[in-house]
């Protein structure tokens, strides 16, 4: 027997439906499967060998030192790590301190270009020229 006419449209409505839906999960759904397994691999030179040791190894990112608490750097002669460690200071700034050299007071770094009474703020107490 041949369906009836509306049988049939009901049926394609239907399993139109169904793949609508399917393709809006699977468009939906890839970017955010994408995202989360990016996640959660692991680059292959990041993978720790099995001894724990080796060129495999993870390695973490060398950091500057930190300053003592009442440790004072002085501008005129710290070196590049030094003043790096200093808030807001990275490694571009401090070397733009040493090319800016000798100072005669801690205001003086306000004229090396990118501090300016801001970055002074944060860092005049932690800062001598002596």
């Amino acid at each position: 027997m041949i369906p009836s006419r509306g049988t049939l449209a009901r049926r394609c409505t239907g399993c139109v439906v169904a793949v609508i839906f399917l393709m809006a999960g699977f468009i939906c759904g890839v970017p955010t499967l994408h995202a989360q397994m990016q996640k959660s691999t692991v680059a292959p030179s990041q993978t720790p060998s099995p001894s724990g040791t080796g060129a495999a190894a993870v390695k973490k990112p060398a950091q500057a030192p930190k300053l003592a608490p009442g440790e004072k750097v002085n501008i005129n002669t710290a070196s590049k790590e030094k003043l790096a460690a200093l808030p807001r200071i990275g490694p571009a700034k401090a070397q733009a301190i040493i090319a800016g050299r000798p100072y005669s007071k801690p205001e003086d770094i306000m004229k090396v270009k990118g501090i300016k009474k801001g970055t002074y703020e944060k860092i005049k107490d932690l800062i001598t020229v002596q």
